[in-house]
């Protein structure tokens, strides 16, 4: 049988709690906690019988997606004006 995960940086609830999570601790918490999240997303997909590189690859996505949510947060609260 072959898993067919769902693309990982398609998840945006999961994407951007992460990044709520890291701008809620200082830096020592949020490093202890994104290895926590990374680990748990690595363990996810593993116990679904996909292999340790692809495993990489996934949360290697993720992590990236959360970057671009991070900075797209970033460049939004830097913005005059706010929401539009």
């Amino acid at each position: 049988m072959n898993v067919i995960p769902f693309p990982v940086e398609a998840e945006v609830v999961a994407i951007e709690r992460a990044a709520i999570n890291l701008e809620r601790r200082d830096a020592k918490a949020g490093a202890k906690w994104w290895q926590t999240e990374c680990r748990r997303l690595y363990a996810r997909y593993i116990v679904c019988g996909i292999p340790d590189a692809e495993c990489r690859a996934i949360v290697d996505r993720f992590a990236r997606a959360v970057q671009r949510e991070l900075e797209r947060r970033s460049y939004q609260d830097q913005r005059p004006g706010g929401a539009a």
